[in-house]
């Protein structure tokens, strides 16, 4: 079953799940840096991309994003 709701995602919210991650991509610096630039720029916009988590937590989409709240130290909103 697919279920979604949108919350705020903190940096800490971040790293745990990133943390989670069932098969981690290597990771595009540049793409991490471009959403560091719109979240610290106030740039940031929700789209249709989420975050997805399987049925047991694990991280299935979203590393890049959730990265750059990480980094930033910005919520994602």
């Amino acid at each position: 079953m697919i279920t979604n709701k949108m919350e705020a995602i903190t940096p800490e919210k971040a790293k745990g799940w990133l943390e989670r991650s069932k098969n981690p991509r290597k990771l595009k610096a540049r793409h991490v840096q471009d959403f560091v630039r719109h979240l610290n720029n106030r740039t940031f916009e929700l789209t249709h991309q989420g975050i997805a988590l399987d049925e047991n937590g694990y991280l299935v989409d979203g590393q890049h994003r959730l990265q750059g709240a990480a980094t930033s130290g910005k919520s994602l909103k």
